[in-house]
């Protein structure tokens, strides 16, 4: 019987080491001071740092964060930890080699069954491709926006019910508005 619940567990603890080890985020879960007590290595993909330097240095995380990011991660760590909330937000990180990626960051308190704090857990996303395509679809509108506003000839937009979208200055210029 004690076999039995042995090759069990092993069975389970087999399970989710292979999920949570293969994850495409970098999950993470930090003790009540401050330790990583597990680290996903898909974090060296994100970050280029292992999850053994995380391990070794908890305040590596808090260092790769971008200079201009600083503040607001440091105001959310403080809000979700003396409140025990979850909480999100998007941020930058730097790499070893000085290239900054973006990642979608949440994190949330993690109870026993007793309801003590056992510390937070984390996933971080790498959304860099995402946040470069933001970006260029607004150098595209500022673009377009540009043109159409310093163009010789008036424009005007119509909707399918003939009123009015949009109007460039040269338009309103023609009709003496």
């Amino acid at each position: 019987e004690r076999k039995q619940a042995e090759e069990a567990l092993r069975g389970s603890e087999t399970k989710y080491r292979i999920v949570a080890d293969n994850t495409y985020d970098w999950e993470w879960w930090r003790g009540t001071v401050g330790n990583f007590i597990y680290v996903s290595p898909s974090c060296k993909d994100i970050t280029h740092h292992t999850a053994e330097e995380f391990a070794a240095d908890p305040e590596l995380l808090f260092r790769i964060i971008h200079p201009d990011d600083q503040a607001s991660f440091s105001r959310h760590v403080s809000d979700i930890e003396d409140k025990r909330f979850s909480g999100e937000m998007e941020l930058r990180i730097l790499r070893p080699d000085g290239s900054i990626r973006w990642i979608a960051h949440a994190c949330r308190p993690v109870f026993d069954e007793q309801g003590r704090f056992l510390g937070r857990r984390g996933s971080n996303r790498d959304i860099t491709q995402r946040k470069e395509a933001e970006q260029s679809v607004r150098e595209s509108e500022e673009r377009y926006r540009t043109l159409v506003e310093t163009m010789n000839e008036g424009l005007g937009i119509t909707d399918e019910k003939e009123v009015w979208t949009y109007v460039n200055q040269k338009f309103c210029h023609m009709l003496g508005y």
